[in-house]
């Protein structure tokens, strides 16, 4: 228990009639105290508080009949007072407390008194007046407790959790505040849920935090918390594994989902594809039935789609929500993970912040393997030993006291975490412990395990076989900030980015080194052979002392090149043992007992890491030494082999033995291998900056090549570009592409202009024959994919994203290009040079990715001068002779670039002059063809590209349009110049200009073998698609430029005043036959603006009376006075223009509503006659205009492409609700637009995004300034917000809001009023199924300058 602090100054005495007691602040203006002291004050006695001897009057509130509790407020509002933090705490057996007041005598003098209590071992919660008891621990003698009424009950930090009420037989009585929180919080009394990190309780959070706090000391110098950037995906990881708040409640909607499905699928079997089982898992069911929800609601006909959205509203679902449980109940699924990563890549640091971080929401048991012995008890009995837990059956206490708190707090799980088993004991420990250990915590649902583990040991351990999910840590996340905080603390200027900053253990050697080397020599600090050097250097003396040695003998650095040596030329490149690396220690520094030995000091300085188990020079295992960090082992095996006394021309010559023994396999392969690479980086250190890839000798070996490029970015001199150009040549015909996928950035920038000049070289099949499948194959594991954009080196990063827009998986090509769009919008430099560079690329998924990219960043940066230069530069490249590149999607996007560019201020129009149709480029094919089962080919990928064009497939039926339709719906074959009734294209000479096309772009059976069973998912799960799958979306959007080029274009839904279908003049790209959605400028960073700071969490909230009797709480009128979402913010600032709130029953409850706001402009000549008409309105649920949400534009072309992809958008539409006689049009205030193509980013990044209508947006000059639903005014201050994800700052007020000013302006220039219609329901749902009896309301107000409601119909 802590000292005294706060509590007996908040304290005092009260008095009413002959009553006296204690009373306590709660806060500036008002106590608490016992109901029976101040009760008599209804008989007309005044009630008194003493405060520093003056007594001030107060006034009396009845907290809830009949319980033993007052409020008291002062009189006198002119006093404050210093008050107490009250705490809703469940009361337990067996924890302390204390209680503070005035006894009316105490033996000495009548003075305020502490005295301790303890709640006995069989509590149980009381239903009386009083609901909690204790017994008293003080031995104090008071002959008098009856001034004690209504004394603060408090537990540690001074939180108070009850008043004392009653005094007993040694005991006192006290109602819990948890008993009466509802009661005060409608008081207007602030109350404090989270209890469990004060509660003093076995396996509470506080005996876990002081646990942890101790165990994080043990990690000793590899946790720094004052250097700590949070790994995004651990915390990820671990928010899931313990945050399982809402899993009843989404997997009670998946349940009920499954449920509905299943009987659609019984009672309309021809909907679905995929058949009923209902006996799958409620989630895996769920999952299985994605492809017949997207492939439904993606059809032109939406009927049956309509019917499956009304079966599931029914049961108040909906797709998204249903969408929004599968994808939060996978990521919960699983609860013991293994993290593992080469040394140095910061597991230790990891965990250690993260449990740091994690211990305010949950219990963190943390411990390392060094701690664990051979118990035979077990891993479970040692692990209660390491923790010092009360009892054996501890995870069982854990699970009970979980399973506790989650009715007060919600459910969570308690999370273990086992770092660096591989330091602590053998193989065989961890191998026979870790399934135990998993089956153990698999049997308690509250309880989660993480173990971390340096490679390769989480092989050796077997871990993946024990069913943990693996969890690959390859190094430090965001090293680049990383490494900023490093230097910043170190106080070090180095201006070179060198991929090992990537492990946090070469950051942390490099900065202690770094620092400790004087100014002037810290140019020579580019070399890994003086960084090594300085570094043991720096070690040097303290162990020198240890093993009592002259620190000049360098002792240090003379056993660990002996060890290397051993390494290079005894044990061909395997790990010194144990036994031979004490003989050496012996010879250096003889006469010395274990604990004075170079070995022994060396393994306790970190230096050596002992007692591994590794492969020796022998094909048995036995205990072996290792260096403290991989990479200096191998730059010292290389000094060492450099340092031996033979000639460059015999170094020649052994290393050609060294490479066939590695080619023989007769050496350790990982051994040599890294040695050869930092070999290849101190080669011309010693021998006067000549390249060891300038030696005939070797020049043309493979891994001789690709360890030289590996190498590149450690060189202390850089690399000629000739050798550089020369050494290329012969590595690409050696090596092929795959090498650029596997080293840094840095050690690609020398060739980038090589390797374009290659691949540009290559016809469309050889591109993807020797590039495209490699990309497919390398790219998710490489540093484009793993890394955040490289600073330094993004110009070789950009055009490597470029060329990597060639891949056939769509889910590559979507990571391309949004990075290569964040690169564009931090480097405005390059926007010339790759245009310039590109845009005569064969490959258009090439250009398609560049233009995408350039497109997304010139919209996010809305730089007139850029998009202007760009312009000019497009037009040059691609229209100025009116024949741009044939396909519809890279066109889309040139021809958009240059319309966003006109639309700004300032921008010139070069889209006037660039408009469709164009010259053809070449006759087009009127002849069908036979397409026959070997027309592409006999590989499998061949025919499988032919069956997907022509047989069952989505391709076929959806894409091409033969599952309902003969002839195509938008093409024609009538040529420009003609007019009247044009006669379509049949789809089956369609399919014949495709599969010409195919071919002409080079398809062939070696493309086909590469193809050889890889299967293309439905166009509704398409992350990874065959190479011939790309051949077919070419071909097609080749064709339909084509078709462009030559005939007439209609709208598949609309006619013209003739009857015949309407015909587009001019027919844009994007009215081609497929949607593109892809919106390249989508975020995964947290969305934000400081202006919305001052509104956080403070919008009033919807709520349910859970309280409440059903039947009570439905039959209770909803009136005006629940309407309070109008505004947030000080003066009114924010608007309302659109939310729905709503509230479903969950944990068996029955309640059900929703409350709407919507709004409306009406001209202000109609606003009588409007009112009139709204007042003898009485809708059912919401019945006014709605916006439906958009797919044909993105956020950011939002709302100046309106024009060009709908004629039919009006501002003012008809109201159709109520009796249909609405004497006006209206106007909606709000637009939505959806965005569900999230392709790379996962489902949670769906977007519905509410903006003010397009005339508001023209009007007031709205903006966008990233990708976020928030818009800004001409002064640039923020306008209007909506928060559409999870992806924005938490607290951020629900729904649609503009800033009252712009509205008012607004307003007043349009000569516009605004109404809120308003539409609220109340239900009850026993099960899955709604009770008939409900009760509608609706309402209107109309908006008021100053921010005012003026109700129309209440």
């Amino acid at each position: 228990m802590s000292n005294i602090s706060i509590i007996p100054s908040i304290t005092c005495k009260v008095e009413c009639g002959t009553e006296r007691g204690t009373a306590f602040f709660v806060d500036a203006h008002r106590l608490l105290t016992a109901f029976h002291v101040v009760g008599s004050a209804l008989n007309g006695n005044l009630i008194y508080v003493e405060i520093e001897k003056i007594a001030y009057e107060c006034e009396l509130t009845i907290v809830e009949p009949n319980k033993d509790i007052a409020l008291l407020k002062l009189k006198d509002e002119t006093v404050t007072h210093e008050y107490g933090s009250l705490l809703s705490m469940p009361i337990e057996a067996k924890t302390h407390f204390r209680f503070w007041g005035y006894p009316n005598t105490l033996i000495g003098e009548a003075v305020g008194q502490s005295v301790k209590i303890r709640v006995d071992e069989t509590y149980v919660a009381l239903p009386h007046d009083f609901d909690a008891y204790a017994v008293f621990e003080d031995e104090k003698h008071l002959t008098e407790y009856a001034g004690f009424s209504g004394s603060p009950v408090y537990a540690d930090s001074d939180k108070i959790i009850g008043i004392v009420t009653n005094i007993l037989d040694s005991h006192i009585g006290f109602i819990s505040i948890k008993s009466v929180e509802e009661k005060l919080k409608a008081l207007g009394v602030t109350i404090d849920s989270d209890y469990v990190k004060f509660q003093e309780v076995s396996y509470g959070r506080k005996e876990s935090s002081k646990k942890l706090h101790e165990q994080i000391k043990l990690a000793g110098n590899r946790y720094k918390p004052n250097l700590d950037v949070p790994n995004q995906s651990l915390t990820t990881l671990f928010a899931n594994l313990w945050d399982i708040q809402a899993l009843k409640e989404h997997e009670e909607i998946l349940h009920k989902s499954k449920q509905v499905f299943l009987n659609l699928q019984r009672s309309n079997p021809r909907l679905f594809d995929t058949p009923a089982d209902g006996t799958l898992s409620d989630l895996d069911y769920n999952i299985g039935m994605q492809h017949d929800v997207w492939r439904l609601k993606n059809r032109s006909d939406t009927s049956d789609w309509k019917m499956v959205e009304v079966a599931l509203k029914e049961q108040s679902l909906s797709w998204k929500q249903i969408n929004e449980s599968m994808h939060y109940v996978v990521n919960r699924r699983e609860k013991a993970y293994c993290i593992y990563g080469p040394a140095g890549s910061g597991k230790t640091h990891n965990v250690c912040s993260i449990a740091s971080q994690l211990i305010e929401e949950t219990n963190v048991y943390l411990c390392f393997g060094i701690q664990f012995n051979k118990n035979k008890g077990g891993i479970i009995a040692e692990i209660r030993k390491i923790f010092n837990f009360e009892n054996e059956n501890y995870l069982e206490r854990l699970q009970e006291k979980a399973e506790n708190d989650a009715v007060n707090i919600g459910a969570r799980r308690y999370v273990f975490i086992i770092d660096a088993l591989n330091e602590g004991l053998d193989d065989s420990y961890w191998r026979e412990n870790l399934e135990i250990l998993k089956a153990e915590f698999d049997k308690y649902p509250n309880l989660a395990l993480v173990v971390t583990v340096r490679e390769p040991f989480q092989e050796k351990y077997g871990l993946n076989r024990w069913d943990y999910s693996m969890q690959h840590l390859s190094g430090l996340e965001k090293s680049q900030e990383v490494v900023n905080k490093y230097f910043d603390f170190y106080n070090i200027d180095y201006d070179k980015n060198l991929s090992g900053f990537k492990n946090g253990l070469f950051l942390n050697i490099f900065c202690e080194t770094y620092t400790s080397i004087p100014y002037h020599d810290r140019k020579w600090f580019r070399s890994l052979w003086v960084l090594y050097r300085q570094y043991i250097y720096m070690r040097e003396r303290t162990i020198a002392e240890a093993v009592d040695e002259d620190p000049e003998q360098n002792i240090t650095w003379q056993y660990l090149c002996r060890l290397a040596h051993l390494s290079v030329f005894t044990y061909k490149f395997h790990t010194v043992t144990r036994q031979k690396a004490r003989v050496v220690s012996n010879q250096l520094c003889n006469n010395r007992t274990w604990s004075k030995s170079l070995l022994y000091n060396l393994i306790a300085q970190g230096l050596l890491l002992a007692d591994w188990n590794g492969q020796t020079n022998s094909m048995g295992e036995e205990a072996v030494v290792k260096f403290e960090y991989e990479q200096m082992e191998d730059v010292i095996r290389a000094i060492a082999f450099l340092n031996t006394k033979s000639d460059k021309q015999a170094k020649i010559t052994q290393l050609k033995e060294f490479i066939k023994s590695y080619e023989r396999k007769t050496l350790c392969e990982e051994g040599f291998y890294q040695f050869l690479t930092y070999l290849t980086i101190l080669w011309p250190e010693k021998f006067e900056k000549k390249e060891i890839v300038e030696e005939k000798m070797v020049i043309d070996n493979a891994l001789l090549q690709r360890c030289f490029i590996e190498g590149l970015e450690w060189h202390l001199y850089p690399v000629e570009q000739t050798v550089l150009g020369e050494f290329w040549l012969e590595a690409e015909k050696t090596l092929g592409y795959s090498i650029i996928f596997g080293v840094s950035l840095h050690s690609l920038s020398g060739f980038l202009k090589t390797l374009h000049r290659s691949l540009n070289a290559l016809g469309q099949a050889d591109l993807d024959l020797q590039w495209t499948h490699i990309v497919n194959q390398y790219y998710e594991g490489s540093v484009l994919y793993t890394e955040d954009v490289h600073e330094q080196e993004y110009k070789t990063e950009a055009y490597l994203l470029v060329w990597c827009c060639a891949s056939s998986h769509p889910v590559i090509r979507a990571h391309a290009k949004r990075k290569l769009c964040r690169i564009l919008c931090n480097h405005s430099n390059l926007f010339e040079v790759l245009i310039s560079d590109f845009h005569s690329v064969k490959d258009t998924y090439v250009l398609e990715g560049l233009y995408n990219a350039v497109y997304g960043a010139l919209l996010l940066m809305r730089d007139v001068v850029l998009c202007n230069n760009v312009s000019l530069l497009i037009y040059e490249h691609h229209f100025k002779n009116k024949q741009p590149v044939e396909d519809v999607r890279v066109r889309e996007w040139l021809l958009k670039i240059l319309l966003f560019t006109k639309t700004l201020k300032g921008g010139i129009d070069l889209f006037s002059r660039s408009l469709p149709p164009y010259i053809p480029q070449e006759e087009i094919a009127h002849d069908t063809i036979e397409i026959g089962d070997d027309y592409f080919g006999c590989t499998e990928g061949s025919k499988e590209l032919r069956f997907s064009l022509c047989g069952f497939s989505d391709f076929h039926r959806y894409i091409l349009g033969f599952n309902s339709n003969s002839v195509s719906q938008i093409y024609t074959l009538m040529p420009h110049d003609q007019s009247g009734r044009p006669s379509m294209l049949p789809l089956v000479l369609l399919q014949s200009m495709i599969a010409q096309k195919i071919k002409t772009l080079g398809w062939n059976d070696q493309l086909g073998e590469l193809d050889n069973g890889v299967y293309s998912p439905g166009r509704y799960d398409n992350q990874y698609e065959r190479i011939g799958k790309k051949y077919q979306w070419k071909a097609l959007f080749a064709t339909e430029a084509q078709l462009m080029d030559h005939f007439a274009v209609v709208d598949s839904w609309r006619e013209g005043e003739d009857g015949n279908k309407l015909i587009l003049s001019p027919a844009y790209p994007w009215n081609s036959s497929t949607l593109n959605d892809f919106d390249v400028t989508l975020t995964e960073g947290l969305i934000d603006d400081a202006e919305i700071a001052d509104v956080l969490n403070k919008q009033s909230p919807f709520v349910i009376d859970k309280q409440m009797a059903d039947a009570d709480w439905l039959e209770q009128p909803f009136t005006t006075v629940d309407c309070q979402h109008f505004f947030v913010g000080e003066d009114n600032k924010w608007v309302l223009l659109f939310k729905i709130f709503s509230e479903f029953p969950t944990n068996g409850e029955h309640k059900d509503a929703y409350l709407s706001y919507e709004t409306f402009f009406v001209r202000n000549e109609d606003a009588l006659k409007f009112e009139g008409w709204i007042k003898k309105q009485n809708f059912s649920g919401r019945g006014m205009p709605v916006s439906g949400p958009d797919i044909d534009i993105r956020l950011l072309e939002y709302p100046w492409m309106l024009s060009y992809v709908s004629t039919e958008y009006e501002n003012w539409t008809d109201v159709l609700a109520g009796n249909r006689t609405c004497p006006c049009r209206v106007m909606l205030t709000n637009y939505t637009q959806l965005q569900e193509n999230t392709m790379g980013l996962g489902d949670e990044y769906v977007e519905e995004n509410m903006l003010p209508c397009p005339e508001l947006m023209n009007t007031m000059e709205l903006h966008f300034k990233g990708h976020a639903c928030f818009t800004y005014g001409m002064d640039d201050q923020l306008a209007s917000f909506y928060a559409s994800t999870g992806h924005y700052r938490a607290g951020i007020p629900k729904g649609l809001h503009l800033r009252r000013t712009v509205l008012e302006k607004f307003l007043r220039a349009q000569g516009y009023t605004m109404y809120w219609t308003i539409s609220a329901e109340r239900q009850l749902v026993i099960g899955a199924t709604p009770v008939p009896n409900y009760k509608t309301y609706f309402f209107c107000a109309k908006y008021g300058e100053g921010g005012k409601v003026d109700w129309i119909k209440g």
